[in-house]
This record gives structure tokens, sequence and C-alpha cells, in this order.
């Protein structure tokens, strides 16, 4: 389950960038049903999350990590930026 919550205080890592989030501002939480939460700044979460729609359209499965998520932002990115030098 995902969430979008103020943090109730400044002491929580972002699982992205693994800066503190400052208390009340915006933070993404994810929820598994075992196991540890994860939390995003607002800006981190959305990176996150458009890793995983690109994956997702892929059809990638399995766990997707930071890393992967990452790559594959960039991909996309190196992809658009190289077309538009035509």
């Amino acid at each position: 389950m995902f969430q979008i919550e103020k943090a109730p205080t400044g002491s929580t890592k972002c699982s992205w960038c693994g800066e503190l989030i400052k208390k009340d501002s915006l933070r993404l939480r994810f929820a598994p049903p075992k196991g540890y939460n994860y939390y995003w700044h607002q800006e981190c979460g959305i990176k996150y999350l458009e890793g995983l729609k690109i994956l997702l359209k892929n059809g990638e499965k399995g766990r997707i990590g930071r890393e992967e998520a990452e790559k594959a932002r960039k991909d996309v990115e190196t992809r658009v930026s190289g077309s538009t030098n035509i």
C-alpha cells in the first residue's frame, strides 16, 4: 500500500536519496504486507514511481529497487534527448 502523508518527525531517512525527511513535509510511504516500510521525499517518490511505471509497461516482474527504477528513468531520458538532436 502506498500512502501520502506528512512526516511526523524529522528522523526518517529517504529510501531513494538517503537524506532525512523534514518534519511536516510530504512523504510517500510504502507499507508492504510484511516487512520494512519504505519512505521517500515527495520528489524522490515521484522519481521512483516514474521508474516503476516504465518497468511495468515493459513487463518487468519481481522486486524493483532504486537502481532498477533509476536506470529505467535514465534510459528513457537518454532515448528522448537523443531523438530530439536529429
